[in-house]
């Protein structure tokens, strides 16, 4: 168990809401049935592990108001929540209820069920661990959704010192967590926490189950703290062990030090991915739908982009990408967000995070991401003077034939130079059609322009999206007339 104080973890009280029924069924499994008023609910809230609410028709006036004050709370703390009514007229007065307050798919309701069945299925349900309302905090101001689930989730502490993390999809915390009672000590290792949607977050803890933990090694990879991540009705949290000590493969590459790293992450990290790998053939767009949503590419980086050059439409673009011959490709798992801040550089070691988007497809996904979050994002200092022609050069049609040469002579932004030739001659290695990967690229760079600014973005990163539209559109150009 991952909890050094298990009092917050044995819930089996069951909170009962509404007429009294024959209890018998719920104490034969160890459970204790608690009746009560919705309005004395919240206090009993931590310690529970299920909700009843036994309607009759004459209670049909009340449920949306008990619902309304129970249910999202009961949720965020873990307990199930069920509805029993009497009649098919009480069920359907019931499902309009839970319909109207968007908790169809959160509450469990029945018409006259076997209070057997019912209690098995409480019996059965995991909670989670409680809330603890003494727990102290210091550090990073909380939302009271993201300040509710770390009560749960740090339910065995005294303390946690909390601050964020920078990059990724979600709020990430750093959570440095003072335990009650450990006979190792008080202090572990910190902690990381998403907090995302609930959605988001039970989809990539599935990601850590079906593709992380038995293909990336685990030394590779932050661990995950399966008993510490909750759920609660609109968020949830994912919990794990934080890789520390490590700098992102920007700040390595940076320094024109990356080649060891990039050859690590390709040839460890990834290596349980790419031994999947299998031959297949499609349309590339098809095997990578969500990469391109022409509807999302704003029309601001589309007339930014015409001021270089004449290009055409984002649903042009589309409808070519779509109408592009199948071609032969590898197919695997791949990470799906390999940007240059999701691939931290400890020592020798290349350390993956952030699995949220891990799926299977063409292999070369990966490469094509991590090159263009190298070469078009906005780097702290960076202006785009020269930078154009770098891009030019590094993206032209030889350099998809064969990689590009190494540099003569020192030069301006060498290090991308360097970093993305690296990358492309593993790339173009592992193709298994002509102009594969610059398929590949191209969609992905218009995944690239369609992205939304983030807070810290000048002037430079918008003109670099608008840019990476551009260069889509030069690729996309050559693919249909090599057709």
């Amino acid at each position: 168990m991952a909890f050094t104080d298990k009092k917050f973890i044995v819930r089996s009280k069951v909170l009962w809401v509404g007429s009294d029924e024959d209890k018998t069924p719920f104490t034969q499994r160890q459970l204790s049935v608690d009746s009560c008023d919705s309005n004395v609910i919240a206090e009993r809230l931590p310690f529970a592990t299920a909700i009843v609410v036994n309607v009759k028709a004459s209670d049909r006036g009340e449920l949306a108001t008990t619902l309304r004050l129970i249910a999202k709370s009961a949720i965020d703390h873990g307990l199930a929540v069920h509805v029993i009514a009497d009649s098919d007229a009480t069920q359907s007065h019931v499902a309009y209820v839970l319909k109207e307050l968007s908790l169809t798919t959160r509450v469990y309701a029945s018409t006259k069920p076997s209070l057997d069945r019912i209690a098995e299925v409480i019996a059965r349900h995991d909670a989670g661990p409680s809330f603890n309302a003494a727990l102290t905090f210091r550090g990073e101001p909380l939302s009271a959704n993201a300040e509710l689930l770390l009560r749960r989730a740090f339910c065995d502490c005294d303390q946690v010192i909390v601050s964020k993390l920078t990059g990724g999809t979600a709020d990430v915390l750093l959570v440095h967590a003072v335990f009650k009672d450990s006979l190792s000590g008080p202090r572990p290792l910190p902690f990381f926490a998403k907090v995302g949607p609930r959605s988001s977050i039970e989809q990539e803890r599935e990601i850590y189950k079906l593709y992380v933990e038995h293909f990336v090694p685990f030394y590779l990879r932050p661990s995950l703290d399966y008993d510490r991540c909750v759920l609660g009705f609109e968020t949830a949290l994912l919990v794990g062990k934080f890789v520390e000590h490590s700098e992102s493969l920007l700040e390595v590459a940076r320094r024109n030090m990356a080649q060891a790293a990039i050859h690590s992450l390709f040839d460890d990290a990834l290596r349980g991915w790419r031994l999947q790998a299998r031959e297949a053939s499609s349309n590339l767009l098809q095997a990578m739908p969500w990469f391109v949503v022409s509807d999302e590419i704003p029309p601001r980086r589309v007339v930014q982009a015409n001021a270089h050059t004449v290009v055409r439409s984002p649903k042009e673009l589309e409808s070519l990408l779509k109408n592009a011959a199948p071609v032969s490709y590898l197919s695997a798992p791949y990470h799906g967000d390999l940007h240059a801040d999701n691939i931290r550089v400890r020592g020798n070691d290349v350390i993956l995070i952030d699995f949220q988007r891990v799926r299977t497809g063409p292999l070369l996904a990966d490469h094509a991401c991590l090159e263009i979050s190298l070469a078009f994002n906005e780097h702290q200092g960076d202006s785009n003077e020269g930078w154009t022609d770098l891009i030019d050069a590094l993206f032209s049609e030889t350099c998809f034939v064969h990689p590009p040469d190494p540099p003569v002579e020192p030069a301006p932004r060498e290090w991308l130079w360097n970093a993305v030739r690296q990358i492309r001659t593993i790339a173009l290695a592992s193709q298994r059609s002509k102009a594969e990967y610059l398929q590949i690229v191209a969609i992905a760079l218009l995944r690239f322009a369609r992205l939304p600014a983030r807070p810290t973005d000048t002037s430079v990163a918008e003109a670099r999206k608008a840019y990476a539209y551009l260069v889509a559109d030069r690729l996309i150009g050559i693919v249909a007339t090599n057709a």
